[in-house]
């Protein structure tokens, strides 16, 4: 029988894995690898302190677009300019477990994302996920108020 350490990571979380359910695919996109890894790792840090799993980040295919520019206008049409610009991808799936609260991960993944990179939420469970009052943005706070007061 083999050892934990030497059937890897995911081996040793599959048990965990089958009990637990998928809340959420997070897909990180940068323009520098190292910040789409340190964003999957801030993120996968992050759904543990809420009691969540999240494995690990895969790498998605980059993206590269290439533009090339004429220096010349008229003449020299082999002396080109050319740039290309990639996007890293990354993909972490977060799973709940038993006491783990994944709708408070998530609003705060809305709420404060993290800068030099997007990301895209995909939500995966069957209730409907309501953000809480609190965790509404000011203008919405505004306008619940004036509602409640009666005003227009």
């Amino acid at each position: 029988e083999a050892s934990p350490r030497a059937m890897g990571r995911g081996a040793r979380l599959a048990p965990i894995l089958q009990h637990a359910k998928r809340v959420a695919s997070v897909k990180v996109k940068a323009h520098h690898p190292h910040m789409a890894d340190e964003v999957a790792e801030a993120i996968r840090a992050q759904a543990l302190t809420h009691g969540c799993l999240a494995p690990g980040a895969v790498r998605l295919p980059t993206h590269t677009h290439t533009i090339s520019l004429l220096r010349s206008v008229h003449v020299n049409k082999k002396s080109q300019e050319k740039a290309a610009l990639r996007t890293h991808k990354r993909l972490v799936d977060v799973y709940a477990v038993e006491g783990s609260a994944p709708a408070l991960l998530v609003e705060e993944l809305f709420d404060r994302p993290p800068m030099g990179c997007h990301l895209s939420v995909t939500l995966r469970w069957e209730e409907a996920f309501v953000r809480s009052p609190g965790a509404a943005g000011q203008r919405e706070g505004e306008e619940g108020a004036r509602e409640a007061a009666g005003g227009a």
